[in-house]
């Protein structure tokens, strides 16, 4: 009797963590130039490429922000992660070529994290944008988007920008 309660309140203990998490990686995000939206059960973040890659390279800085990432991700039992590059319209090859190398190192790392996420990326998710409103302050010309849906409770919501 004794082990059954002691596993029910490891239970319990372990679905309050994950379930006060978000809140820890929204200032770590914020720190990090890494823009958040959680809105219900569907998470975004919205990353800044120069932040993570040397510039006009496909080579990542040395830094621990994709690991946080992932472990942001795996805390809430994703099966299914999407990750979408933006490029402004006008963009030259060249660039929508390092996007597209950018993306494929980026979906590398967050799939090696944990064996149950699958990262899905096509290159018909690449799509243009002219200034969408949440990135007007955003200097650059392109930026990714890491979607999911998790189990978050449906009232928890979270701009962060």
């Amino acid at each position: 009797m004794m082990h059954i309660i002691s596993k029910f309140i490891v239970c319990m203990m372990s679905i309050a963590l994950i379930y006060a998490d978000p809140m820890q990686y929204v200032e770590f995000f914020k720190e990090n130039n890494v823009k958040m939206n959680i809105d219900g059960q569907v998470l975004s973040l919205y990353l800044q490429p120069d932040s993570f890659f040397y510039e006009n390279s496909t080579s990542l800085k040395p830094q621990d922000i994709t690991a946080t990432m992932s472990q942001f991700i795996n805390h809430y039992h994703t099966h299914e992660v999407q990750l979408i590059g933006h490029y402004e319209m006008g963009s030259t090859r060249k660039t929508i070529a390092i996007m597209k190398a950018r993306a494929a190192t980026l979906m590398n790392l967050l799939k090696v994290k944990h064996a149950g996420i699958i990262v899905s990326t096509k290159y018909e998710n690449f799509v243009k944008y002219n200034h969408l409103p949440f990135w007007k302050d955003m200097p650059g010309d392109s930026f990714f988007e890491v979607k999911w849906t998790s189990n978050l409770p449906i009232d928890v919501s979270v701009l962060n920008g």
